[in-house]
């Protein structure tokens, strides 16, 4: 999964992230969506639609490369967009592109000198720096902590916290609790993919845990949901396409995948693992 797919879901889930990480006080709540510009056959990262009308719309990219043209393809993209919705025009609106590294910014002087009253509809920031300059980091906001370790000891050490944090959070229910977390891991993949998933795993377990049945189970359910994306990741097999056969084994035959995973060389070799172990449980 490409990382600006992850970001699409992550915005999806939990629009208030970017307004958190660019410190806007929305004037209502809003909804994010993913936009094709038909005119340009390509896809924009994203809107953020307000659910009163007459709050300003929110155009966001996020960039992870350089793309010299960044800046204007967005404003063309925003013409276009407009150009097919006259009943909007008027209306207030801004876009904001999201750089995962300072070095992806070509410039506002790609688009001349009269950028200068830029700051009426462009706001850009380097997701880095945005994210070390909030002091108190809601829970939602620790899913794109992996994207800023500079070491692989960071994650190791607060990963659990992460976790914890999201797991404890008020204002989420437990089916976005579960997807927050699969996020977390699929970022922690995106930018440790040499981790093996046994590493993965030990890091994210809660502890201490009480060895109940709901534990248990959640344990299980985290561990499929886990080698799933995992398998996605460095298999090209989609997800939901095993996760069903994943469930179906044991806790022992999970472990036992886990360190096998990383010596199939493709989904045929796993598919065949796990079809011995289900034959013989």
């Amino acid at each position: 999964m490409k990382t600006d797919e992850l970001f699409y879901e992550f915005f999806e889930l939990a629009p208030q992230a970017l307004f958190e990480l660019l410190g806007i006080t929305p004037g209502c709540e809003y909804r994010f969506q993913s936009l094709v510009v038909k005119s340009a056959e390509r896809r924009m990262d994203g809107l953020l639609e307000p659910l009163d009308p007459e709050q300003p719309r929110y155009f966001l990219e996020v960039q992870g490369y350089l793309d010299k043209s960044i800046y204007w393809r967005m404003v063309h993209q925003i013409g276009l967009f407009h150009a097919r919705r006259p009943k909007l025009h008027g209306h207030p609106w801004q876009a904001i592109v999201l750089f995962l590294d300072e070095t992806y910014d070509p410039g506002l002087e790609t688009m001349g000198p009269l950028m200068h009253g830029h700051k009426h509809w462009l706001l850009h920031g380097y997701l880095p720096e945005l994210l070390k300059r909030l002091k108190a980091t809601s829970p939602i906001l620790n899913v794109l902590r992996p994207l800023i370790a500079e070491q692989e000891s960071v994650v190791r050490q607060q990963a659990s916290g992460w976790v914890r944090a999201i797991r404890q959070s008020p204002d989420l229910d437990q089916a976005a609790q579960k997807r927050l977390v699969n996020l977390l891991v699929q970022f922690i993949v995106q930018k440790f993919s040499h981790l093996k998933s046994e590493e993965i795993t030990k890091m994210l377990q809660l502890t201490p845990l009480r060895e109940t049945v709901a534990v248990r189970e959640w344990m299980h359910e985290g561990k499929v949901e886990m080698l799933a994306m995992l398998m996605e990741h460095k298999l090209s097999v989609a997800a939901s396409k095993v996760m069903a056969r994943l469930k179906a084994l044991s806790e022992t035959d999970l472990e036992a995948l886990s360190a096998y995973l990383w010596k199939a060389e493709n989904y045929q070799q796993v598919e065949a693992w796990i079809d011995g172990r289900l034959a013989v449980a």
